[in-house]
């Protein structure tokens, strides 16, 4: 299993990009310590982009919560945040384990004030952890702990996007099955709590694993990780570029 955490913007079919936060310059707002609303879509400089049979607009380029904790302080997280909206940003990508939880921490100072029905956030699951409340990060109870710990400490009541963070074949397997993750993805989403769900994966057979085993109705996102750059054209690997848009899967690449 992986505990690593990424950093990146995000990119939808034609890509969408998850950029680091690092390569905005924040001279491009005074600081505030206070989050901006995201820009309307007819003030955006941004383009927005459907991301798959989800019906979400979300800007071309997003905000990659992993390098937040990295920021001097809860302010400057802040201060991050409220550029990449004043920028345009409505996208923001997070995970309990970036940062041993201080990105969603900072994430939820951020998001405060803001209107939550003005961005598009994304979570994740599958990662050890005390979010799990002791429980595998594959079980439903694992799962249902995480999304509650997630909520918790972004400060939210749903989120749009929930990933399966990057399983190997076993843990794919305990998740689909009995009493698995997928069972408590299916009851959040019953209550509103999630809206969507996908994988967050480097490789790309859990995508295409998860697709096959769920079909597009409840396998929505596909979130690569540097697999489309000036130096990197990976997306058609298993033909993944070509099955998720056949599937009307929204396609993101983290990077």
């Amino acid at each position: 299993m992986r505990t690593h955490s990424r950093r990146g913007t995000t990119v939808t079919l034609p890509l969408i990009a998850l950029l680091p936060w690092t390569l905005l310059k924040l001279h491009v707002m005074k600081p505030t310590h206070t989050c901006l609303q995201p820009m309307a879509t007819s003030e955006s400089p941004l383009a927005r982009r459907r991301l798959g049979r989800t019906g979400l607009e979300i800007s071309q380029v997003g905000l990659g919560g992993g390098g937040l904790p990295g920021c001097a302080s809860d302010a400057v997280a802040c201060d991050v945040v409220a550029a990449f909206f004043q920028g345009g940003v409505n996208f923001v990508d997070t995970s309990p384990s970036y940062g041993a939880g201080e990105s969603e921490r900072r994430l939820g100072l951020a998001l405060a004030d803001v209107a939550r029905s003005s961005y598009v956030l994304q979570t994740k699951v599958g990662d050890e952890g005390s979010q799990n409340a002791g429980h595998s990060p594959f079980s439903r109870e694992g799962v249902l702990a995480s999304v509650e710990h997630s909520l918790k400490v972004l400060g939210v009541p749903h989120v749009d996007s929930l990933l399966l963070h990057d399983p190997y074949e076993d843990e794919l397997e305990t998740f689909l099955g009995k009493g698995g993750g997928m069972e408590a993805v299916r009851q959040l989403k019953s209550a509103g709590i999630v809206r969507h769900f996908g994988c967050g994966a480097r490789e790309h057979e859990p995508h295409m694993r998860l697709l096959a085993a769920l079909g597009p109705s409840e396998f929505e996102v596909a979130q690569t990780v540097d697999d489309e750059n000036p130096l990197r054209r990976f997306l058609d690997q298993l033909d993944l570029r070509q099955a998720m848009r056949i599937a009307d899967v929204g396609l993101i690449n983290a990077a």
